[in-house]
């Protein structure tokens, strides 16, 4: 058991009053199961070698605040289908716009083919630039725009079975189904709303800020889209773009620079046979984080409280260093260190202490992961 080279001793009576306590309050626990896995989640302490760079950058990425911002919208994009089915199924008949030379001011442009029959809705290269502005606003703007764009009249009015309705009632063959049958299964009421007004929401419409965003995560944040939509099973490996896929182009413009590169090699330090060490980079970046969300200018003390915490957290998961009045040193977690007091009635608690890990380490690693998180140092790794 690695501890702390720092000699910061303290009593052990001490410091187990504090971490019987933090027992209870810790803001984030080091067991957790996102760094120590579980039966249904893969911990960051159970990623295998084959698959280490891949998964370490894409933890790294989905802590980006870019990247956290994206998944919000893409999620929230699902939940608002779920909420209005509809739009699942009420699309513009193309995702991407039509030609150049077709302008249209209105949102759901209808063509008329030579014989003055109306063809389905397109988008328009108008309509694609407004929801690729949508995509870009601020989540809580996102959020209330889309929701004002839904046609409420309308998804009140839709009957979401409908297809399993009409194959229920036998209706199955195309022969039996026409414009007529279609709107009376469609709707709850077919004498109430049942087309969508062109300043309304379509899936259609949606999509184009959908694909904006997952262009983003793409190749900004080098991680595949569909790594954010429920219910897929993939690797890390399937989730990170490998390097073949990144263009020459992206690139170009991040030139390493001599802290980029200092930063790489004291990573490229940690192996993955290290990999509970680098559960806990991620937990120290993790709590502080969590600490400081919606504050700045963070004063001294306050960042040394914090630092403190998650020194004694550590401390409760790996362990700590006894040191008996001879100087003599052992190692010894901290569930052991509850059944001696609780149990040997013969155990001294006059003793001191070593933690795990010093406040100082601490700094180091939470500077290393916020140059990798933030500055997305990570993506440099890809070529590791």
């Amino acid at each position: 058991m690695k501890m702390s080279q720092e000699n910061n001793y303290i009593s052990f009576k001490n410091v187990m009053d504090e971490l019987r306590d933090l027992e209870h309050n810790s803001l984030i626990k080091r067991d957790n199961s996102k760094y120590t896995g579980n039966t249904r989640k893969q911990g960051i302490e159970e990623i295998k070698i084959y698959d280490f760079y891949p998964c370490i950058m894409l933890e790294m990425a989905i802590r980006n605040k870019g990247v956290i911002d994206i998944i919000n919208k893409l999620n929230y994009s699902e939940s608002l289908i779920d909420k209005y089915p509809y739009l699942e199924y009420e699309n513009d008949i193309l995702f991407k716009p039509i030609d150049n030379n077709i302008q249209c001011g209105t949102l759901n442009l209808v063509m008329e083919d030579d014989n003055n029959e109306d063809k389905p809705p397109m988008i328009t290269k108008d309509l694609e630039k407004e929801f690729i502005g949508i995509s870009e606003l601020p989540f809580p703007e996102f959020k209330k725009k889309l929701n004002k764009l839904v046609d409420l009249e309308y998804s009140n009015n839709y009957n979401k079975h409908y297809l399993e309705d009409m194959i229920n009632d036998g209706i199955d063959d195309i022969l039996d189904i026409n414009e007529e049958t279609i709107r009376q299964y469609k709707f709850k009421d077919s004498t109430s709303k049942t087309v969508i007004d062109p300043e309304y929401l379509t899936f259609g419409k949606l999509n184009n800020a959908i694909e904006n965003l997952q262009d983003k995560l793409k190749y900004n944040f080098f991680i595949y889209p569909n790594k954010y939509f429920k219910g897929l099973k993939e690797s890390c490996s399937n989730k990170f773009i490998c390097k073949e896929l990144v263009s020459n182009d992206v690139f170009n413009s991040k030139i390493t620079t001599n802290e980029i590169n200092q930063a790489l090699t004291e990573f490229r330090k940690l192996k993955p046979t290290d990999i509970k060490t680098i559960a806990d980079y991620f937990f120290i970046y993790d709590y502080y984080k969590k600490s400081t969300k919606n504050k700045k200018n963070i004063k001294r003390d306050a960042k040394g409280l914090i630092y403190n915490n998650i020194k004694y957290e550590l401390t409760r998961f790996h362990g700590l260093t006894l040191i008996e009045k001879d100087k003599t040193k052992r190692a010894i977690s901290y569930d052991a260190c509850k059944q001696l007091c609780d149990n040997d009635s013969d155990f001294s608690t006059d003793k001191n202490v070593d933690f795990y890990i010093g406040e100082k380490t601490i700094r180091n690693r939470l500077k290393l992961m916020e140059s990798f998180i933030d500055d997305e140092y990570y993506k440099y790794l890809i070529f590791n």
